[in-house]
Formats: C-alpha cells, sequence, structure tokens
C-alpha cells in the first residue's frame, strides 16, 4: 500500500499534555489497520506539490488534524480519488 503520514511537528505546551506524538499516533493506526507509512511528511504544500508533480501517487493519506486545516488537500484527494483519513482524536 502506497500510505503517506503528514503530521506537523507540535513544539509548543500541548506537547506536555500529549501521551504521544502525532507521528506515533500515525504509525500506530497504520499497523493496526495493516497499512505501510511509504513516505512521511510534515509540510502538507510540499505534498500537495509532489502529488501534482506526480512524484508520488499514493492511495491514502492519514493525517493528524482536522480536514479544515488542509482544505487544498481534501480537495485534491476527492478529485483524485485518493482516500484521506484523520485520526484527530476529537475527530475520530
Amino acid at each position: 500500500m502506497n500510505v503517506i503520514a503528514l503530521t506537523h511537528n507540535i513544539t509548543d505546551e500541548r506537547s506536555e499534555f500529549l501521551e504521544n506524538t502525532p507521528i506515533d499516533d500515525i504509525k500506530t493506526f497504520c499497523k493496526s489497520n495493516g497499512y505501510k507509512i511509504t513516505k512521511a511528511y510534515d509540510n502538507d504544500n510540499q505534498l500537495i506539490n509532489d502529488i501534482k508533480l506526480k512524484n508520488i501517487k499514493p492511495k491514502r493519506i492519514v493525517f493528524w488534524g482536522t480536514y479544515e486545516d488542509y482544505s487544498e488537500l481534501d480537495r485534491l484527494c476527492s478529485k483524485l480519488n485518493i482516500e484521506f483519513i484523520t485520526i484527530f482524536p476529537m475527530l475520530v
């Protein structure tokens, strides 16, 4: 499976209250669902450019955040039939 992980690094005080980092949560989710992460991004603009330039062709993108945070990427995934999965705790 061609699965891309998208997560940003938390550098503010929220990191003190999280049990795991967002990338740890994504890795756990992917492992429990039988997905293998082929590449991880921390910048959605770079991911969008790589998809548009056809540098990557993901089947799924698993991310930690809300769909509103990544509206351009959400539209692109919808257009290209890429599954766009959030694991944000408030939305799961």
